[in-house]
C-alpha cells in the first residue's frame, strides 16, 4: 500500500504522495482534538492496533474505535477498557428489513459498547429512536450526513 500514489489524482503537485500509516495518522492529532479510528477487518488486529495506540502518546480520551464488527467493539473493549468503542450500524440494509433500537441497543450492551454509530436514515432514526439509545446510557453518532438538512434532522 505504501507504493500506492495516492496523490497525482488530485494534482500533479500530490504526486507520489503514499498512504499514511496509522502511526502518521495518528501524530497529526492536535492535543485536544479526537480521532475516530475505523477497524474494517477482525478482532485479529487489536494487539497490534493497541500497540500503536498506546505507541502513539494520544491519551485514551482522544481516540475512539469504530466498527460494523460487533466482534471487534468487544475485543477493542475487553484490550482496552478505557477506550471509547462504537458499534457501526446501517440501519437499512438492501433487502433486509429495518433494525429496531431494541434490538441494537441489546447487542451494544452485550459487547460492551460505548455508543451506536448509526446510518443518517431519518425514516427509521427519529426521535424516539434517539431517545431509547441515549435513555440506555449509550452515546449516539451518525453517518453519513452530507447535507444541511438531514444534519438539522439528526440533531432533533
Amino acid at each position: 500500500l505504501r507504493k500506492l500514489d495516492v496523490g497525482k489524482w488530485k494534482d500533479a503537485k500530490f504526486a507520489g504522495e503514499p498512504v499514511p500509516t496509522l502511526d502518521e495518522v495518528l501524530a497529526t492529532v492536535p492535543a485536544g482534538k479526537r480521532v475516530f479510528v475505523e477497524v474494517k477487518c477482525g478482532p485479529e488486529i487489536v494487539p497490534e492496533l493497541d500497540r500503536v495506540l498506546t505507541a502513539s502518546k494520544l491519551k485514551p480520551e482522544q481516540t475512539a474505535v469504530i466498527s460494523f464488527s460487533a466482534d471487534v467493539v468487544a475485543a477493542v473493549k475487553k484490550a482496552r477498557p478505557d477506550l471509547q468503542a462504537y458499534w457501526v450500524v446501517n440501519l437499512a440494509p438492501k433487502n433486509q428489513k429495518p433494525r429496531a433500537a431494541e434490538e441494537l441497543i441489546a447487542k451494544a450492551k452485550e459487547v460492551k459498547a460505548d455508543g451506536l454509530d448509526l446510518s443518517a436514515t431519518p425514516a427509521i432514526l427519529d426521535k424516539a429512536f434517539g431517545d431509547k439509545v441515549k435513555a440506555a446510557g449509550l452515546k449516539l453518532y451518525v453517518w453519513t450526513v452530507n447535507d444541511a438538512e438531514l444534519a438539522r434532522q439528526m440533531i432533533a
